[in-house]
């Protein structure tokens, strides 16, 4: 039986592209583009967000309470 509050988790796509005529670099987080001045920059921004993207995040105290898990417990 699927719980309703199960939540399929995907990875975001980041891939680093050059811009047009070799003028500046875009990191493309999905389908949104980040234009970045130099190849350095992009690599640096697309690090930080993958590190962000990957970084352990708490559920919120709302969602902690509605869990099937917690109300059976209690």
């Amino acid at each position: 039986m699927c719980s309703p509050y199960k939540m399929e988790m995907r990875t975001m796509l980041i891939r680093i592209e050059e811009g047009n005529h070799g003028a500046n670099w875009v990191v493309k987080l999905d389908d949104y583009p980040v234009t970045c001045r130099s190849w350095q920059e992009a690599r640096e921004f697309a690090e930080r967000m993958k590190s962000r993207i990957d970084a352990p995040h708490p559920l919120p105290r709302s969602a902690r309470r509605a869990t099937p898990e917690r109300t059976a417990a209690t």
